[in-house]
């Protein structure tokens, strides 16, 4: 066991000192006797990604999303690689999933509103920055967020209406806070 710690822990420091070739051997020969071990697999995928080689870590990843569709880490990992190979929508797509699945978690919402910028999504953009902004307590930021979005999106009426309710459920919030 010490052994495999040991070569797992070297297969680390190769891929974050920039040698992914090495890294990249000793992870397929941990992963050729133990092809489960998802610290193996997700060190192997993450080689791939920092080495940029983005098309190998993406097979990788739909192979073992085919098995484990839910599986959060492997999610964050195609949102991340998708991201650094510049499929901004593709990444976008993955991550407004994660927002759904983790409503909670602010760094979700973070990456969210930088790639949907990366995308192009303006509107988008201050939506996921509006949600950061409500998990992190600052309910005014959340509210000029949504407030720059309703005036993109000032012909969508269902966009619009949802703004505007989520503007009310701010007001609440800040409501219930001051009762505390």
């Amino acid at each position: 066991l010490q052994k495999k710690a040991a070569k797992y822990g070297l297969a680390l420091a190769y891929s974050k000192l920039g040698d992914y070739k090495k890294a990249r051997q000793i992870l397929s020969s941990l992963l050729s006797r133990d092809p489960l071990n998802r610290l193996y697999i997700y060190a192997d995928i993450e080689n791939d990604m920092v080495a940029k080689n983005f098309k190998s870590a993406l097979s990788k990843l739909d192979y073992q999303l085919k098995f484990n569709a839910k599986n959060y880490p492997l999610q964050s990992l195609l949102a991340e690689t998708l991201w650094q190979n510049k499929q901004y929508r593709s990444s976008a797509k993955v991550l407004t999933q994660l927002s759904n699945q983790r409503k909670e978690d602010p760094a979700i919402w973070y990456k969210l509103a930088e790639v949907r910028g990366l995308a192009g999504d303006i509107s988008g953009v201050h939506k996921a920055r509006a949600e950061y902004f409500i998990l992190v307590g600052a309910f005014e930021r959340a509210k000029q967020q949504l407030n720059l979005a309703s005036k993109l999106l000032a012909y969508d009426f269902k966009q619009l209406s949802i703004i505007k309710q989520r503007i009310i459920d701010i007001e609440q919030m800040e409501k219930n806070l001051r009762k505390l």
